[in-house]
């Protein structure tokens, strides 16, 4: 009885994730819709920050927890627009093949204000926020469908395995993203082309991030930029902490902007 019960289970298991790999979810409610809220400083002619979240959703950077961070900013003479790209009540219901075009034409409509440099436009994001504005300049999820999408097709992604299923299901996130990028192929097909952004790039990661491995990526990222001989700017800077240390101090953004955007 006990071996049907264990076969049983494995069986049940397998199922659930066969389901999970090969099943494709619809669109999500407010698909290719953004929330965004532009911020403008008292100068003219004001480069433009923009910025995005991560995986928890909304519009966090608009929020009032994050006023004080936003006039940062908004000081340096910056305009700034906070982008909730899901999981608000005018964005995609959930973080799902979000729409870069949606996103892109926020910014353009942001950059037309008569105060904001449109020549001039910078992004920030922390987490997967940070995805996003690399897979900008042209993607690694767990999950079966893109977080992103352009011209209404879904970016390529890294997919799961049964094994960063596993890790996945027991809330595991980073030996799940390890696992997934085992597989050199896959990556290198999802591999989101950097040598391709047009400015200078800053990468900051924590060297005990529990959420993914952001250290490691980042430092795959700069691997990649030497050999495709990228001409601009470029910057690794590791910190101490997890996740989230880097957004307790936007000291380092706001050098390199100073320094690389002016």
């Amino acid at each position: 009885m006990r071996k049907k019960i264990l076969i049983l289970v494995a069986l049940l298991f397998i199922a659930i994730v066969a389901f999970s790999i090969f099943y494709t979810p619809s669109l999500p409610v407010n698909y290719g819709k953004v929330d965004a809220r532009l911020f403008l400083a008292a100068s003219q002619n004001q480069p433009l920050v923009v910025a995005f979240g991560g995986s928890e959703g909304g519009n966090v950077y608009a929020s009032e927890e994050l006023k004080e961070i936003r006039n940062k900013f908004l000081q340096k003479g910056y305009g700034f627009l906070a982008i909730g790209y899901f999981g608000g009540p005018n964005a995609s219901e959930v973080f799902d093949r979000i729409s870069l075009n949606a996103i892109h034409a926020a910014i353009i409509k942001a950059s037309q204000n008569p105060k904001i440099n449109k020549e001039k436009i910078a992004l920030i994001g922390g987490s997967r926020g940070g995805e996003l504005v690399l897979n900008f300049g042209k993607q690694v999820s767990v999950g079966e469908t893109s977080a992103w999408s352009y011209d209404n097709q879904p970016l390529p992604y890294l997919p799961s395995t049964l094994k960063s299923v596993y890790y996945s299901i027991k809330d595991d996130w980073v030996n799940a993203f390890k696992e997934m990028l085992t597989d050199s192929k896959a990556v290198e097909k999802a591999a989101i082309k950097v040598e391709n952004i047009n400015g200078s790039i800053l990468l900051i990661s924590a060297k005990n991030d529990e959420v993914w491995p952001s250290f490691y990526m980042s430092n795959m990222i700069m691997e990649r930029l030497r050999e495709k001989k990228f001409q601009n700017y470029y910057e690794h800077i590791v910190i101490e902490g997890g996740h989230t240390e880097a957004d307790k101090d936007y000291s380092l953004t706001l050098e390199f902007l100073k320094r690389y955007f002016k």
